[in-house]
């Protein structure tokens, strides 16, 4: 086994789809599939239920997923930390995001670090519970999360509140509808965060049925943004996201308001309380004027 098998096994979890990550991956389903066989058979258990259209995680695949993440992230780190040596730089940031905002706030960090040239900027986009624990270990300076109630021990700055919407494909009969109620999705299959990787979504999903005495059966958890797109295109369900930035769907998905008791994510700056560098200060100076 080597990372490549682990960058397989990934990027099928994200997609739900074998043909899909052998797109993202540029290589054959064929070979894919006997790829991930190979690993399943080095670990000794299953990882995925192939279904007839969709590729869903066992539960030892979802134990596998959250390792795999975190030990690709830490060859990631290894990697840089070499090469910053190698070119001599004095200090480095990296920066974490949630998955969906990196469209909102990556350019606005480095736009505001540009006249900082002896600060080398890292990017990394992971799940919310694994960005709070690398910054709680020092790996990332700061995230960009939602709110939760496990930030207890890390300063938490709010940046904007996004309102959950409907995403769904443009052939589904609700994307002609101006806003979308809890009892339309009522006899829909709606897409929500997994608990483990998405608590803030996955709770905001509950409480908007809860607030508008909807039965809304979200069946389906996707563990990933990209997840979720696949299976509003392949499987034409309905997911519920905080509302991102438009430009990181695909033409063919629509953004619907929800109506009804639309609850809200608090998204925002996570660091911890000691990390007192110029870099962090000048950072929290840059957002807190347009926080909102």
């Amino acid at each position: 086994m080597d990372l490549r098998h682990l960058r397989y096994f990934i990027t099928i979890a994200e997609t739900g789809s074998f043909t899909e990550a052998a797109r993202k991956l540029c290589t054959v389903q064929p070979s894919l599939s006997r790829q991930i066989k190979d690993l399943e058979t080095h670990i000794g258990g299953d990882l995925l239920i192939r279904g007839s259209r969709r590729v869903s995680l066992t539960e030892t695949g979802r134990v596998f997923l959250d390792e795999s993440r975190l030990v690709l992230a830490q060859y990631e780190r290894a990697i840089e930390s070499a090469r910053r040596a190698a070119r001599g730089v004095r200090r480095s940031m990296t920066a974490g995001f949630d998955y969906g905002l990196e469209q909102k706030y990556l350019f606005r960090v480095s736009g505001m670090m540009q006249d900082q040239p002896e600060t080398e900027l890292n990017f990394r986009s992971l799940p919310a519970p694994l960005l709070m624990k690398e910054v709680r270990d020092g790996s990332c300076d700061l995230a960009f999360v939602p709110r939760s109630d496990d930030l207890h021990d890390l300063e938490f700055f709010e940046l904007d509140r996004m309102p959950l919407i409907a995403v769904l494909h443009q052939s589904h009969p609700l994307a002609q509808k101006a806003s979308i109620s809890a009892s339309d999705l009522s006899a829909e299959t709606v897409i929500s965060a997994s608990e483990k990787m998405g608590p803030a979504l996955y709770h905001a999903c509950c409480d908007f049925a809860g607030r508008n005495s909807a039965e809304i059966h979200f069946d389906q958890q996707a563990g990933s943004l990209t997840m979720a797109i696949s299976l509003i295109q392949n499987l034409r369900q309905v997911a519920l996201t905080p509302s991102y930035s438009p430009e990181i769907f695909p033409d063919d998905i629509r953004m619907i308001p929800l109506s009804g008791d639309v609850p809200e994510i608090a998204m925002g700056m996570i660091w911890r309380s000691d990390n007192t560098s110029a870099d962090m200060h000048k950072l929290l100076d840059g957002f807190r004027p347009t926080a909102g």
